[in-house]
């Protein structure tokens, strides 16, 4: 239909140019044959109007163009659809490191002493209750031996001479007992004759006598009360010293003593041992680490979420670990959950310039593997964790693209 209307109007146009050029249609006409049929003189017609007019026809468009329009209207209802429709994972990715599960046990002694043979070496595997070191007690024993005789004859030394100052004690309360009984008589005496010297039956001459040897009295009194507490002061200051002496010989006996007693240290856990610091012939002090232990109770990762992140950071959420120290196309990754989360941010460090939230991941496994090969991991590997936030449709890219802009534009305009 629509070439029949095209066509009519091509011969409409060419009758009316016809009408116009009457001259040449009259000589058109005489010299065409009568028998020509009005199809055939409209087709002639649209012929000639076709030469002069070719740049005026509309052309149909052609079919693969079409068919690419309609195959480009429909990529792009597809993309609109399938942005709003589908989602995407929203990650983030954060560093840390392996951790052992049970800790590291450091195994100390409280007391120290000489080693005398150590029976592990660094990356032994021991169990619990193991034998690891046993310290030369051969010096203890005998340091032992000498400090309970020193103590023994100190406190012997102290008696005695508590003894003897408490026998001059016992003298001098004698003493005293004698002059007061005598000083009290004298008083007496003396008040007696000092009746009779006023009244003149007695010379004050030899009152004067009475009252000199009750002031000797007196003085030797006070004299032996000054020796007693000499005495006392002196006992108690041979007790402070004498105590303090035997106190340092019982610190060093009890040192010995638990020389002797933990003479051999054993392990407190199984695991792997990790840094040992003993060796033999070696002296290790009092509390001193001797090595470490880490267990073999399985792996968790310990990552560094930054504080604009952990908004969206819930326990139980998936996560995937990668070990930095194996490339991640040939070992693969672990795969991880959120099991603890920080109550509080860490403050910025010489390592980490900035505030972070320590996540804890529970791993599915300890291990990597490629080509059934099985790599056990280590405590302390860093590793990188793409930890999953929240599902974001594929149009909100766009949006927030395009508010981030928004933004951006009208901050400059504040300015």
């Amino acid at each position: 239909m629509g070439v029949l209307r095209s066509l009519a109007r091509i011969l409409s146009l060419a009758l009316a140019d016809k009408s116009r050029n009457g001259s040449g249609s009259s000589e058109l006409a005489t010299t065409q044959p009568a028998d020509l049929t009005l199809k055939q003189q409209a087709g002639d017609a649209a012929n000639r109007w076709l030469a002069r007019n070719r740049s005026l026809v509309l052309r149909q468009t052609p079919v693969w163009a079409q068919g690419f329009a309609a195959l480009m209207v429909g990529l792009g209802t597809v993309v609109v659809i399938g942005s709003v429709v589908f989602r995407i994972d929203e990650v983030v990715s954060v560093q840390g490191q392996l951790k052992s599960i049970g800790g590291t046990v450091e195994v100390k002694t409280p007391a120290g002493g000489r080693v005398a043979e150590v029976l592990f070496k660094d990356g032994d595997l021991v169990s619990k209750g193991q034998l690891l070191l046993r310290f030369d007690t051969r010096q203890a024993a005998d340091q032992k031996a000498t400090l309970t005789r020193l103590i023994a004859l100190e406190e012997q030394e102290l008696t005695s001479r508590l003894n003897t100052l408490a026998g001059q004690l016992t003298m001098l309360d004698g003493r005293e007992a004698v002059l007061q009984k005598k000083l009290d008589t004298k008083i007496t005496i003396t008040d007696e004759l000092s009746k009779l010297a006023e009244q003149g039956g007695y010379q004050r001459l030899t009152l004067l006598e009475q009252m000199d040897q009750l002031y000797e009295l007196r003085r030797q009194l006070t004299e032996v009360n000054e020796q007693k507490g000499q005495i006392s002061l002196e006992a108690d200051q041979m007790k402070l010293e004498s105590r303090k002496s035997i106190d340092q010989m019982r610190n060093s006996l009890r040192q010995a003593e638990l020389q002797l007693q933990y003479q051999t240290v054993f392990a407190p856990a199984a695991g792997v041992v990790f840094d040992p610091k003993a060796r033999a012939e070696g002296v290790i002090a009092p509390g001193e680490r001797i090595l470490s232990i880490v267990p073999q109770q399985g792996l968790y990762a310990e990552v560094f979420v930054p504080n604009k992140d952990i908004g969206f950071v819930k326990t139980g959420q998936k996560a995937k670990v990668r070990v930095d120290a194996f490339p991640f196309s040939r070992y693969g990754e672990l795969d991880g959950e959120v099991s603890q989360i920080a109550a509080d941010a860490l403050p910025p460090d010489d390592k980490l310039g900035f505030y972070r939230f320590p996540v804890k991941l529970r791993l599915n496994r300890s291990f990597l593997e490629s080509k059934e090969t099985t790599i056990p991991l280590q405590a302390g590997m860093a590793i990188t964790s793409n930890l999953k936030l929240r599902e974001k449709r594929v149009i909100s890219l766009i949006s927030d693209l395009l508010v981030d802009q928004t933004d951006s534009v009208r901050s400059i305009r504040q300015q």
